[in-house]
């Protein structure tokens, strides 16, 4: 079990690879790579969603898994809107 410093510290890493990726879906997109900046705008919110998680004492190491313990743990309780959820 990690420590509450560390988790802390682990959201702030996992959010701050969020918006780097979101920078290189941002260049991607500007150059006219679309298939790839797609990708990177996954992987941001996946990142994201994964922070958010995390902040929760919750984690998932994989895609499916994160996506519902994302909709069950926050999109279910109301910790967020149904919106946010489809965007995911």
């Amino acid at each position: 079990m990690i420590s509450d410093e560390e988790r802390a510290e682990l959201v702030k890493y996992r959010l701050q690879r969020s918006g780097e990726t979101l920078d290189e879906a941002e260049l991607l997109l500007n150059a006219r790579k679309l298939p790839g900046a797609v990708n990177r705008i996954y992987y941001a919110v996946f990142y994201a969603a994964g922070a958010l998680l995390l902040k929760h004492g919750l984690s998932s190491a994989k895609d499916a898994g994160l996506i519902s313990l994302f909709h069950k743990e926050i999109v279910n309780k109301g910790v967020l809107e149904n919106e946010f959820g489809k965007i995911l």
